[in-house]
């Protein structure tokens, strides 16, 4: 129980450093997206 649960927490993790990561780079895509066109 204890390593599948480890495991699922590890996962819920790495999902949500994932999404933070691909926030990001959509946010600086969209500000030097907009400092080009400016």
């Amino acid at each position: 129980m204890e390593n599948s649960t480890s495991a699922h927490g590890t996962q819920m993790i790495f999902q949500y450093l994932t999404f933070l990561i691909g926030t990001s780079l959509s946010m600086k895509c969209v500000m030097y997206g907009n400092e080009a066109e400016a």
